[in-house]
């Protein structure tokens, strides 16, 4: 097992989260966005700005696969409900979140899609080649694109 593997091993889930985070702003940024993280406990963990216009963006970051080669990312968003003192899982909602980042820690690559192009309602798999297909600016344009 190779060293960053043994060093993902070791990580929490909260922190694996923050890091695919930040991986995304560095992502965009690096692409001419403005790009930043959100704190707080809101539906949408990142911003990006694209010529003066702010997009909500919903990080994902998974190092679980499915039975296949895919990686499996889950669409839930669990929060804790200090009443019932329990875990309560939602949905996210279209107006919530513009576009989701699915970032792979393995393949250091983000998938950028856009919210309406989301089918499914609990989770998504991806495959390696998904991460070069699924791109911030194509996002960016389909949004534009329903906008319009």
């Amino acid at each position: 097992m190779n060293q960053q593997k043994k060093s993902q091993q070791r990580l929490s889930n909260l922190k694996v989260g923050h890091a695919g985070e930040h991986f995304t702003c560095y992502v965009a940024m690096m692409q001419g966005y403005d790009a930043h993280r959100v704190s707080g406990q809101r539906m949408f963990d990142v911003i990006i700005e694209d010529l003066g216009t702010l997009y909500k963006v919903q990080v994902k970051t998974s190092r679980y696969r499915d039975k296949g080669k895919n990686l499996t990312f889950s669409l839930i968003r669990r929060s804790m409900d200090y009443q019932l003192k329990k875990s309560v899982d939602h949905q996210y909602k279209k107006r919530d979140v513009d576009l989701y980042a699915f970032v792979s820690p393995e393949y250091q690559k983000v998938a950028f899609i856009s919210s309406q192009d989301i089918v499914n309602k609990y989770k998504i798999n991806l495959s390696k080649e998904d991460f070069n297909r699924y791109t911030l600016k194509d996002a960016l344009n389909n949004i534009k694109k329903t906008i319009l």
